[in-house]
């Protein structure tokens, strides 16, 4: 009897289902199911039902439910799926496919998942399923059209490239292979091909942007602006305001370019572009408490946006809130899809530096926290050493046994490095002396309270003014490097280290060898001062640490006797 109820409950529960009762569905299904407790057909025709009612989460059990019922069904693992990744379920939901294209290897299957793989980034894993597909449906546009997109994603655009011309020779108006075809044509630098296919389907809004932002960033400001302007006398279009601000921003125009991004925001209150390119147009003026109202703006509307996490953290830097600034950038490292707890970044702001770094190593959380106690020690002692502004340390736990360390240190910002006056060719008898001077007075006094830096070298030593007119502007910078007297090296550059750096623990001639290879550096660009200063050099960079200078103080005296 309980088999003949069962059938019947289910019969009107279907019925109301294909009625669109979904409620009275969900009462049939729900006093079917205890009749056959081992019937997965209830649970998934309930899971359809509460679907339809917006109830996702309950659906989905009802899904999982009637897949452990019958572990063959392959319609409750590809219709879990698909509610999967309608709520960012993206792994649960690959997972549901896999099943699926296991039970039926079908291409939509295949397809389904290859389109969330690559939606997440694991575009090798993507392409091997349009593979699939395609081997089951050569020419089928859609999968194509993806595996082109992969291609593209995994930066092999000459494959890309082969693959968008087969499918523009049966499909050559197909919208999305053109835009796809510009964007390679754009990594490519190929910018004439990329512009002849954007006039192909100029009708469309997003080619004609690809068409305005390449002669933009050419410097073709005249066209541009022409190109936008009848785009927006076609359409009004808050992405087209975007790129008209732009535009005129690049031309000196920043009155203008302010009113277009206005405009944008006006006519689509959703445009996080708008949001965004008026933070930074308004930081770029200094306004940055007003670019902070921006990017909140803007972070309303997508809150989870690193680029907007990140950027909202450096206007903080800005206004010298360091602490507030630490938090949003944190927040926008840990977002990002590379974060591997392992990290150092170089922020530069007007006038700071910020050093961010993380470790869920014990040995590396050794070292950050000993390099925020050695800057406070050398700052303290020296004024040829970058400033110390502010520092903060925060641990976060990972798992009950391990925690990830962050650290920050704010110094002064330099004007500009040695690395970057060498590039240029540019330094003066007189700088060289200062360069020299400063270099060697601050490695005295890190020797003097037993450090040793370990990493110098010309992007090292930065300079407060970029005349280099004293000596007092150069600051030796970064000691993230920095270890003990008798420690082990564990961060140098090979070329600009002393030979024994790999195998010997670290002595102070090790900082002298270095700055006797700066010193040769620079000699290049002041020849007058070559044949005096050699000799210097051949003391400093002696291969047998016994046989150069006792000290930076005494290499220094040589250096003076000279000029």
């Amino acid at each position: 009897m309980d088999e003949e109820d069962f059938e019947e409950l289910m019969r009107n529960g279907l019925d109301c289902l294909r009625n669109e009762s979904f409620e009275q569905a969900v009462s049939w299904f729900k006093l079917a199911m205890p009749l056959e407790p081992y019937n997965a057909e209830a649970p998934l025709n309930m899971a359809r039902s509460l679907e339809k009612l917006g109830l996702l989460e309950e659906s989905i059990a009802f899904y999982k439910q009637s897949s452990e019922l019958d572990p063959l069904s392959v319609d409750s693992f590809s219709e879990r799926g698909a509610l999967q990744t309608k709520l960012g379920l993206y792994d649960d939901a690959i997972d549901s496919y896999e099943n699926a294209s296991q039970l039926d290897p079908s291409k939509s299957h295949f397809y389904l998942k290859g389109e969330i793989l690559q939606h997440v980034g694991r575009c090798e894993d993507a392409l091997f399923c349009f593979d699939k597909c395609l081997q089951i449906e050569p020419h089928d546009v859609d999968c194509l059209y993806r595996k082109a997109l992969a291609l593209f994603d995994l930066n092999r655009y000459d494959e890309a490239l082969e693959l968008i011309g087969v499918l523009l020779q049966d499909n050559p108006r197909h919208t999305e292979t053109i835009l796809l075809e510009i964007s390679v044509y754009v990594k490519l630098d190929r910018l004439q091909d990329a512009l002849i296919c954007c006039n192909k389907i100029l009708e469309q809004p997003r080619a004609r942007l690809h068409k305005c932002q390449i002669l933009r960033t050419t410097g073709n400001y005249d066209t541009a602006l022409s190109c936008i302007n009848q785009g927006l006398q076609i359409e009004t279009r808050a992405e087209y305001e975007v790129e008209r601000g732009l535009i005129l921003s690049a031309v000196g125009d920043d009155v203008g370019a302010l009113t277009c991004f206005e405009e944008s925001i006006r006519l689509d209150p959703g445009c996080i572009d708008g949001y965004y390119k008026m933070a930074l147009l308004l930081c770029r003026q200094g306004n940055h408490a007003e670019a902070i109202s921006f990017y909140d703006q803007a972070l309303s509307i997508d809150p989870y946006n690193y680029y907007l996490i990140y950027n909202r953290g450096m206007e903080c830097a800005h206004t010298c809130n360091f602490d507030e600034a630490f938090e949003y950038i944190r927040t926008a490292l840990v977002s990002e899809p590379d974060f591997n707890n392992e990290i150092r970044r170089y922020i530069d702001t007007q006038d700071h530096t910020l050093i961010v770094s993380c470790s869920t190593q014990p040995a590396q959380q050794t070292l950050l926290t000993l390099e925020i106690e050695r800057y406070k020690a050398i700052t303290a002692q020296h004024v040829n050493v970058a400033e110390l502004i502010h520092h903060k340390i925060i641990k976060v736990p990972v798992t009950s046994e391990e925690e990830l360390i962050w650290t920050l240190i704010v110094t002064k910002r330099v004007k500009t490095q040695l690395e970057v006056t060498i590039e240029q060719e540019a330094l003066t008898s007189d700088q060289l002396k200062n360069v020299m001077t400063g270099l060697l007075k601050g490695l005295q006094s890190l020797h003097e309270l037993g450090l040793i830096h370990c990493n110098i070298k010309p992007s090292r030593v930065g300079f407060a003014s970029a005349s280099i007119s004293s000596s007092d502007d150069v600051k030796i910078l970064d000691f993230g490097s920095c270890v003990e007297i008798g420690e082990r090296p564990h961060l140098f550059t090979p070329e600009w280290a002393a030979p024994e750096s790999i195998t010997q623990p670290a002595h102070h001639k090790m900082d002298i060898y270095s700055a006797g290879l700066i010193l040769q550096k620079c000699l290049l660009f002041v020849p007058s001062l070559q044949e005096k200063l050699n000799m210097v050099v051949n003391i400093a960079c002696q291969e047998d640490a016994n046989q150069r200078y006792n000290s930076a103080l005494e290499m220094l005296q040589d250096v003076e006797t000279f000029f």
